[in-house]
């Protein structure tokens, strides 16, 4: 809302699909679309019905920001036990993968114990709120949650309905909280919210990208993290276990 009213303070309408991605029909008595993706502003920008319209709808991709304001970081000499993600979505196809990794990692080093997959739910971890993050509480409540990871999992497993369009405009957040701790973390590419954060997207800027000290393009996260199918998930992940 604060973006809205810095943006437009003269707008009256202004619409937040949050996860909704159905348009209205009255689009037209819009003023503003807020968005959470390039690709879905590019989507919008070039739809036609909108493409008509330009003029009159502006279209505004929202920047990405994360709430760790204690910053609070994970530590990297602690020994990797967790190994995990954050998230409502249950996905036991990536729980059994990363069990089986983990498990052969274990054997393969002699470990007496082996580290674990860990699915923190926020449907649990907040039930009396209903699994909804509503106060400063709440907010340092996860950061501390994403701490006693060792190794964050950044994968769209929910949305599967909609997959088409959550791929291509669901945000990037989980990934930047991971981030925010410190967290080493393997990212699946198939989704443009990752892809913003890891090639830093960020909107309206001309210069978007990481670039070296000579201005020359350079990749912004370590490119051996950055997967597009579950097949690739061992060699990753065992690139961030010690040996």
């Amino acid at each position: 809302c604060l973006c809205a009213a810095l943006g437009w303070p003269h707008a009256v309408h202004v619409y937040d699909p949050v996860d909704v991605f159905g348009m209205p029909e009255n689009i037209s008595l819009l003023d503003a679309v807020l968005v959470q993706t390039s690709l879905a502003k590019g989507d919008l920008v070039e739809h036609p019905p909108l493409r008509a319209l330009k003029s009159k709808v502006a279209i505004h991709w929202l920047p990405l920001h994360h709430s760790n304001w204690h910053e609070l970081r994970v530590y990297p000499e602690e020994k990797v036990s967790r190994v995990g993600v954050h998230t409502v979505h249950t996905d036991r196809e990536l729980e059994g993968l990363v069990t089986d990794v983990l498990a052969d990692f274990a054997k393969e080093e002699a470990l007496a114990e082996a580290p674990y997959f860990v699915h923190m739910d926020p449907m649990k971890l907040f039930e009396p709120n209903e699994g909804k993050i509503t106060t400063p509480q709440h907010t340092d409540a996860l950061y501390q949650q994403l701490t006693t990871l060792q190794i964050g999992l950044a994968k769209q497993s929910g949305c599967l309905s909609q997959w088409w369009q959550c791929s291509r405009w669901k945000t990037g957040q989980r990934l930047v909280n991971l981030l925010s701790v410190g967290m080493p973390t393997i990212v699946w590419g198939d989704a443009q919210g990752h892809l913003d954060v890891v090639e830093g997207l960020w909107p309206e800027d001309a210069e978007a990208g990481c670039r070296s000290s000579t201005g020359a393009p350079e990749p912004c996260y370590p490119e051996e993290l950055v997967i597009y199918s579950d097949s690739e998930l061992p060699k990753a992940l065992k690139a961030l276990l010690p040996t």
